[in-house]
């Protein structure tokens, strides 16, 4: 039996050598560029980068997260320029993804925040750091509610 399990092992060392070691969770790794959903902090599609509060909300968010690393979408550099700006001045470490998992379709990602372990968070939208802006009321004087004209 001995020659068995040591003819299995050289062909499974045989198999990983040809083939690579195996990944876990392949589909996932493509979705968050090379990471997983479980380590994501923070993410920014392609369509959300051309919303303007985008920019002043990554900015927001990265300064909770310290340990943080960026991930970002290698195909879209003229685009995240600023984010590579702010990831420099502010010493974030930062890595340019260009392999297959790097997409330009609006729904893929563009970049991401990611934590060194696993951290479960549950929304990791960067719209949630979207400041709404209301206007302010104008404020009414005592007299104006005593004359008010209906």
């Amino acid at each position: 039996m001995t020659i068995v399990t040591e003819n299995n092992d050289l062909e499974s060392q045989l198999k990983s050598r040809m083939t690579g070691t195996p990944q876990t969770k392949p589909d996932e790794r493509r979705q968050y560029l090379g990471s997983l959903r479980e380590r994501v902090l923070l993410k920014v599609s392609v369509a959300q980068l051309n919303d303007s509060r985008t920019l002043p909300a990554f900015k927001q968010a990265a300064t909770h997260f310290t340990d943080a690393k960026l991930l970002l979408n290698g195909k879209l550099t003229a685009t995240l320029k600023p984010y590579l700006q702010y990831a420099t001045q502010n010493n974030l470490t930062f890595t340019m993804v260009n392999d297959d998992s790097a997409s330009t379709a609006t729904d893929a990602v563009a970049l991401l925040l990611v934590a060194s372990v696993a951290v479960d968070q549950s929304n990791i939208d960067i719209s949630q750091y979207y400041r709404t802006e209301t206007k302010p009321q104008p404020k009414r004087s005592f007299f104006s509610d005593l004359f008010q004209r209906d």
